[in-house]
Order: C-alpha cells, then sequence, then structure tokens
C-alpha cells in the first residue's frame, strides 16, 4: 500500500490522506473513525486518525 484517497464520486474529486508517503498498516474504519499508521520521509512512524 502506497497511498489513500478520499473520493467523492458525485462531485467527481478525489484528496490524498497520505500525501504519497508510504502505509505502513491497513486502513481501519470504525464508528466514522479512519486509523492509519504512515511512514514518514525521515523514518518515524506516526499513527493518523481522521473524524469524519
Amino acid at each position: 500500500m502506497n497511498e489513500l484517497f478520499y473520493t467523492n464520486l458525485e462531485e467527481k474529486t478525489a484528496y490524498s490522506l497520505t500525501g504519497f508517503q508510504e502505509l505502513v498498516s491497513k486502513p481501519i474504519y470504525n464508528n466514522k473513525l479512519l486509523a492509519f499508521a504512515q511512514k514518514k520521509e525521515n523514518g518515524n512512524t506516526s499513527f493518523i486518525v481522521i473524524d469524519f
């Protein structure tokens, strides 16, 4: 996995959630929360949670 997008098919738009940085976990969506781990350019890993 390398890229994660948020896409609105009605408006025909797509937005990168990861900014072309490497994903190191499968994205998990539960209770309107999206969570994933991402490896930064400096080698550190961050855990990201997005509230929809």
